[in-house]
Order: C-alpha cells, then structure tokens, then sequence
C-alpha cells in the first residue's frame, strides 16, 4: 500500500540505488512520522527484521548478517508490569554508519533501541 499524501515531508520508506533485499527480509514502518532508510549499495542477508517504528538510517555501504534484527522500538522492560507486553511501546532511531557489518559475527544478532548506534555498540564490546 502506497500513501498518496503525508503531511510529513521526510517520513515514509527511502530504498536507495543497488540495494539487495535477500529472502524473507522484512521492513516495518509502523507510524506516519517515521523514517527508515537503507542506503545505497547496502545488502540485507535473508531473514533480517527491520524495523523503523523509531526511526532507522542504515548507511550506504551496508551488510546486514542473516537474521538480523534491528529493533527500533518495543515495549518498555522496565515499566512497572512484570508481564511486559503489557508496559508501553517505546522507540529510538537506531543509525548503522557507512561500511559497518552489523549481525555478520553471529547468527540472528539482535540490536534494540538502547543501542543507538552500531559503531559505539561495536566500542562497547572490545
């Protein structure tokens, strides 16, 4: 399904020139003032989840491992409510820099919106 109007200018899904979507990579967009982008020559391996319901920029340059995930938003853990399906959803934008392999060392890498962006999680685990 395709908008024909959006009173947010910048908001909506940018696929930029020789992007490779593998099998099974799904894209979420989720409200009308958000963003995901997935920059030119970026290649996202099969089974990967992307979500931009805070806001996602994947970079030109990009690979993206085989089920990996980016999770822009989700539900808030600590919240008060033990069962945390019910606590609110929360959302970050999520930025991946220019050349960076998110999810290529394991299989199925999880990357959530506490983590904002890939080069400083990549800091953080040395």
């Amino acid at each position: 399904m395709f908008r024909t109007s959006n009173a947010h200018a910048t908001a909506g899904t940018f696929i930029g020139d020789r992007v490779m979507l593998f099998d099974g990579v799904r894209l979420l967009l989720g409200e009308a003032d958000t963003r995901l982008v997935i920059g030119s020559g970026t290649v996202v391996n099969v089974n990967c989840y992307l979500s931009g319901e805070g806001g996602l920029e994947i970079n030109e340059e990009v690979l993206i491992g085989a089920h990996a995930k980016l999770l822009s938003a989700g539900h808030e853990i600590h919240a008060g409510d033990p069962v945390i399906a019910r606590n609110p959803i929360v959302g970050a934008p999520i930025r991946v820099g220019r050349g960076q392999r998110p999810g290529q060392s394991r299989l199925g890498t999880v990357f959530a919106t506490a983590c904002r962006r890939w080069s400083d999680l990549r800091k953080a685990l040395r």
